[in-house]
Order: C-alpha cells, then sequence, then structure tokens
C-alpha cells in the first residue's frame, strides 16, 4: 500500500508538474498584460503631461514675443521723440546763431556808422582848429605888423 501511495503521490506530482508551467504561464501572461497596460496608462499620462507643457511653454514664448514687439515699439516712439527733440534743438540752435550773426552784423553797421562819425567829428574839429590857428596866425600877423608899424 505504501507503494500505491507514492505511486499515487508520484502520479499527481508528475500531473501537477505538466499543468505548473501552463498555469504558471498563464498567470505570467495575464501579469503581463496588466502591467503593459499600467505602462500604456504610464505613458500616455505622460505624453498628456507633457503636451500640456509644450502648449504652456509656446504659450509663455508668444507672450514673451509679444512683450518684445511691444518693446520694441516702445522703444522706436522713444527714439523718434529724441530725434524729434534733437531736431528741434538743432533748429534752434541755428536760429540762435543765425540770430546773433544778424545782431552782429547790426552791431559792426553801427560801430562802422559810429566810428565814421567820430572820424568825421575829429576831421571837423581838427578843420576848425587849423582854421582856428590860420585865424590866429592871421592876427598874429597883423598885431605883429602893427607892432612893427609903431616900432
Amino acid at each position: 500500500m505504501f507503494t500505491e501511495i507514492v505511486n499515487v503521490l508520484a502520479l499527481i506530482l508528475g500531473g501537477m508538474a505538466l499543468f505548473i508551467p501552463f498555469i504558471l504561464s498563464y498567470y505570467t501572461n495575464k501579469l503581463i498584460e496588466k502591467e503593459d497596460e499600467r505602462a500604456k496608462r504610464i505613458i500616455e499620462e505622460g505624453n498628456r503631461r507633457h503636451e500640456e507643457m509644450l502648449k504652456e511653454t509656446q504659450k509663455m514664448i508668444t507672450e514673451i514675443q509679444n512683450s518684445i514687439e511691444e518693446g520694441n515699439k516702445r522703444l522706436e516712439k522713444i527714439i523718434e521723440e529724441g530725434n524729434k527733440r534733437y531736431e528741434k534743438i538743432i533748429m534752434e540752435i541755428q536760429r540762435s546763431i543765425e540770430e546773433g550773426n544778424r545782431r552782429h552784423e547790426e552791431m559792426l553797421k553801427e560801430t562802422q556808422k559810429m566810428i565814421t562819425e567820430i572820424q568825421n567829428s575829429i576831421e571837423e574839429g581838427n578843420k576848425r582848429v587849423e582854421r582856428l590857428i590860420e585865424e590866429g596866425n592871421k592876427r598874429l600877423e597883423i598885431i605883429l605888423s602893427e607892432i612893427l608899424k609903431r616900432v
């Protein structure tokens, strides 16, 4: 009986040895399928997050580009206003120079006129002095001639 029990046990163990690899293979395949599904979900979630990050990054890039364009427009406006101010200053300087030149010319003309008047006055004064000297000399001659006549 012992041998029969051992034979039955051996038969059971042999049958189990035949079916266990199939059972293990079946459960292993099920486990692999579950892990594949889990991995697919993780990858899909990662892809979804990646897409969201790409959209957010693109949105930030667009905002930065808009800010840069807006800054460039403001800079161009500031440069344009600066150029207009520069042109006004240059025009004001040129006007001041022209006004200064005009006044300088007027002063030169007035100075020349005054110099001419002074020269004319000096000439008239010199002529008067010469006439007075001549008259004085004539009177001296007359007085001297009368004195000489008397002597």
